[in-house]
């Protein structure tokens, strides 16, 4: 299921081996009756660490700041991978997605920068990622 919802240029690129469950979760307790997060391990082809975070939405419509939600969680990602990997060199792909089940169609754009009130110009300069509804 992981690699028919990932984007092509993804799943193209993962290795043949299935991906490992990690453990934890890094949705705050607040918003856990919403939502759940599963973070899995992949390999690609070439051998490096993917981690494929999913974002699982139980609302009843869709979040608008579900990309405040998305970084909080990719940096509490990052934070424990520092802990683990202590002498890290490159931190590891973290590819984001939502599976969203609600009634109401989905139209919330999947990137950050739809929450940053900037000026046109200052995209290419400005955080920003994307992730799979």
């Amino acid at each position: 299921m992981l690699r028919e919802r990932l984007p092509k240029a993804v799943g193209k690129l993962l290795s043949p081996e299935p991906p490992e469950l990690v453990d934890g979760t890094f949705v705050d307790e607040e918003l856990r009756a919403h939502l759940t997060d599963r973070i899995f391990k992949a390999r690609t082809i070439s051998g490096r660490v993917a981690l494929l975070y999913c974002l699982i939405g139980h609302k009843s419509s869709p979040e608008r700041r579900i990309a405040w939600q998305m970084l909080r969680y990719i940096m509490r990602i990052l934070e424990q991978w520092e802990r683990e990997h202590p002498d890290w060199t490159l931190l590891p792909a973290i590819i984001p997605f939502v599976f969203y089940h609600g009634e109401q169609e989905w139209q919330i754009p999947g990137e950050f920068l739809a929450l940053v009130d900037a000026e046109e110009e200052w995209r290419p300069i400005l955080l920003n990622f994307r992730w799979e509804c």
